[in-house]
């Protein structure tokens, strides 16, 4: 899975209506992230919840999400990676121990991960 598509995935299924109180808890701790990467980019707490806010609202259109992640650099910061595959491994168990959640594209060049992708390269 793509770091844009974790950040994204964990988004979605943090706002679900139907989850567990573990995968509250772990969309918490990535909400928390965001706010504190959202708040060292732009200076301040009240604009990174309003921003935060922003991308809740976005969850009901993927590619406008997968968009303003990939912007605002949400998929590049470690902390905000590691609590969205905490959110997924609460939510899909199975998949996480098959290692669906994750990521490591180091040195990586036109990759592509995910389920039913495609993909278009030139360099």
């Amino acid at each position: 899975m793509d770091p844009v598509s974790l950040v994204v995935g964990a988004l979605a299924v943090g706002l679900s209506e139907t989850v567990t109180s573990a995968v509250q808890d772990a969309y918490a701790g990535l909400r928390d992230a965001l706010v504190r990467k959202l708040s060292r980019d732009r200076g301040e707490d009240g604009a990174a919840e309003q921003a935060v806010q922003a991308l809740e609202v976005q969850a009901a259109d993927p590619e406008s999400l997968r968009t303003s992640v990939s912007a605002a650099g949400l998929a590049t910061d470690e902390q905000i990676l590691a609590a969205a595959q905490r959110v997924l491994q609460a939510a899909d168990p199975a998949g996480a121990r098959v290692g669906k959640y994750v990521v490591d594209l180091r040195e990586a060049k036109a990759v592509q991960v995910g389920d039913n992708p495609t993909m278009t390269v030139n360099f």
